[in-house]
């Protein structure tokens, strides 16, 4: 291997290489991040959890993940926390979605839960059975501005 890049003398030529393998090796660690990285991303801070959706919940694999987020000593850490769901990063969302939401939601039975639903908004606001079991924003700006006005 060493002789391969020590061989061309010439300094452009061996600068393309390293950069090409450079660029190919940076590539293959964005691949594989992606691959293992889960689609619910969860952040705690100062009484709130804030739960971000990066998928379809009808995905394969969402359930799992679900399932892995939500563990029982998560749910025990979080249970004085206001919930957050972000479902701003979810790109398709349907009558079988609003569901799903809702069980989701009662995981959280005991705690106070937001959702921040961005383009989803009509879609949550104009279903028929949710009853006030959470308030809804359309973005996390006012979301943060309705927090600062209870406080």
């Amino acid at each position: 291997a060493v002789d391969y890049i020590i061989k061309p003398h010439n300094a452009q030529i061996l600068t393309k290489k390293i950069e090409a393998a450079i660029k190919y090796g940076t590539a293959l660690k964005e691949k594989k991040a992606i691959e293992r990285t889960s689609n619910i991303i969860i952040s705690r801070d100062s009484g709130n959890t804030l739960i971000s959706f990066l998928t379809d919940f009808k995905k394969v694999g969402f359930i799992d993940d679900v399932k892995r987020s939500f563990s029982t000593s998560f749910l025990s850490l979080v249970k004085n926390d206001s919930i957050i769901f972000d479902l701003r990063g979810v790109p398709d969302f349907g009558d079988k979605d609003i569901a799903i939401l809702l069980k989701l939601t009662n995981v959280f039975s005991s705690n106070v839960v937001y959702i921040v639903a961005g383009k989803h908004y009509g879609k949550i606001a104009t279903a028929a059975d949710l009853e006030n079991k959470f308030q809804l924003f359309i973005s996390l700006g006012d979301f943060e501005i309705f927090q600062s006005e209870q406080e």
